[in-house]
Parts: structure tokens; C-alpha cells; sequence
């Protein structure tokens, strides 16, 4: 499917197989980042497809978390502290809304718990292209494995993971995390730049 940005004019192409199984979806430009809704064609009643819910709506550049954690208090709590470091949460309560949303939005941040249902999530974020996935810091809560374990998280294809021992430390952890993020991602951002002076 091409999709043009009326932000900045840039026209690219979703392959069928990446696009969300959704009638209306947002995606950000890869080019400028800038929000774009995307609708797609109507369908024969034959090949209709359920919609999950309207895409969200968060201001443009904003910090987005995504938080999907059952025990209430520890998803509270995270929530309290992505708000109170200045960004925005989307929340899921339920597995179905969790993967509707992972799939027609597009968020900086994930945070969710390391179970069965976490791992239906991971499969989702596995299918996403390397830049795509390098641009979402996911955290696993409430894991079996060792917090902040560089090995533990590569290897279930996370950024970051928090053991259940840790939660009552949530925030320390999630500063942790986040700043082990920012760290891996600056080579990055680097590169970019120097990509976008040499285009120029």
C-alpha cells in the first residue's frame, strides 16, 4: 500500500503483510515523523477484516509509552512515572486491546510484563522491520530473569528487563533502563546525522 505524508510529501510503500489489520490506522513518517492517518480501501463484505479501536491521537513529537502490566498498583505506578517524566501513556487492559494497539500505533516506549501474554506481544514486535524495532525501547516487567541484564534481554529481543524481585523499585529500574537505552541509541543518531549532511 503507498502512503504519502502531507507533511513533508515523502511516498513510501507498506508491504500487505505489514500492514495492521485494521480499516484506519496511524503511522508516523519515517522521513519527518510526522502523524498520518491511513484508511484503507473498503473491502468486499467477504474479505472485511475486524477493526480494533480508533488509532490514538498523542500531540505531534511527542514521548509515547505503551503499558500493558495486569497487577493494577505496579501499572499505576508506571504510568505515575511516564507521566510525571513528562510523557504520554497508552494503556491496554486486555490482551486483544494490547495487540490491537501494538499493531496500528506506533510508540517510543513499551512496558509490559514478561508471561504468556507478553510473549504473544514479542512476537508481534519480532515481525517489525530493524529500524522500526530499533526506535521502540521495550521493557519487559515482572520477569523471571536477572534486571538489567544485557544477555537476559537480548535474548528474548527486548532492551531492557525488570525482575519480579525489583518491582517495589520500579522507577529506579525504569531510569536504569531508559538511560541504557539513550546510551545504545546515540551512535544512532549520530550516524543519522552525518547520513542527512552527507545527502545534502
Amino acid at each position: 500500500m503507498e502512503i504519502h505524508c502531507q507533511q513533508c510529501n515523502a511516498r513510501f510503500v507498506i508491504p500487505p503483510e505489514r500492514l495492521p489489520d485494521a480499516r484506519r490506522f496511524k503511522i508516523n513518517c519515517p522521513k519527518c515523523k510526522a502523524p498520518i492517518i491511513v484508511e484503507r480501501p473498503e473491502q468486499s463484505p467477504s474479505a472485511q477484516v475486524t477493526v480494533p479501536d480508533e488509532p490514538e491521537y498523542f500531540p505531534h513529537d511527542a514521548h509515547v509509552t505503551f503499558v500493558y502490566v495486569q497487577q493494577a498498583a505496579l501499572h499505576q505506578r508506571i504510568c505515575e512515572y511516564v507521566r510525571s517524566h513528562g510523557g504520554y501513556v497508552s494503556e491496554a487492559r486486555s490482551l486483544d486491546e494490547a495487540l490491537a494497539k501494538i499493531r496500528s500505533n506506533y510508540y517510543q516506549e513499551m512496558i509490559f510484563q514478561d508471561d504468556a501474554e507478553g510473549q504473544q506481544l514479542l512476537a508481534v514486535i519480532a515481525s517489525w522491520n530493524g529500524l522500526r524495532r530499533r526506535e521502540v525501547d521495550v521493557i519487559l516487567v515482572e520477569s523471571a530473569r536477572r534486571t538489567l541484564s544485557g544477555m537476559d534481554a537480548f535474548l528474548v529481543g527486548v532492551d531492557a528487563v525488570i525482575g519480579k524481585n525489583d518491582s517495589g523499585e520500579i522507577e529506579k529500574f525504569l531510569d536504569l533502563a531508559r538511560d541504557t537505552y539513550k546510551a545504545t541509541m546515540e551512535p544512532w543518531k549520530i550516524a543519522t546525522v552525518q547520513l542527512h549532511k552527507m545527502g545534502e
